[in-house]
């Protein structure tokens, strides 16, 4: 790689002379070079070399800007088992619990989830769904 460097770097003097001004994009003409004749090195690896055979510090990866994202809310659930019986009401069906985005516990029938307030409908759903398959 370092033979390829030196030549790409004597076969484009201009843009080696525009990076030496401070136009870090004329390094694209060089790596070009480079990469035509190796495809499979890595371009970031071809800069940095290029960079310390021209004198010039490592570069600095710019840190990517996230838009701030919402938090999700907050939810746990699990099926009550404190004893066995206590796990299904007189119809033997499942009772669960919940907790919401840090609100009380909620212990419930699959039949009583929708006077829940604020459950996200996903969760809803999973729920109905889970309770046909037990």
């Amino acid at each position: 790689m370092n033979k390829l460097i030196d030549e790409a770097i004597l076969s484009n003097p201009k843009a080696v002379e525009q990076f030496k001004d401070g136009k870090d994009k004329a390094l694209n003409a060089i790596v070009g070079y480079v990469l035509k004749q190796q495809p499979n090195l890595k371009p970031e690896n071809v800069i940095d070399q290029i960079r310390l055979k021209l004198g010039a510090p490592p570069r600095v990866e710019k840190e990517k800007k996230t838009a701030s994202e919402p938090e999700a809310p907050t939810l746990r659930f699990g099926i009550l088992n404190k004893v066995p019986e206590s796990r299904h009401d007189e119809y033997g069906e499942t009772r669960y619990w919940v907790e919401h985005e840090g609100k009380e516990r909620i212990e419930f029938l699959v039949t009583q989830i929708d006077t829940i307030p604020d459950l996200p409908e996903s969760f809803v759903k999973y729920i109905k769904r889970l309770s046909i398959t037990s």
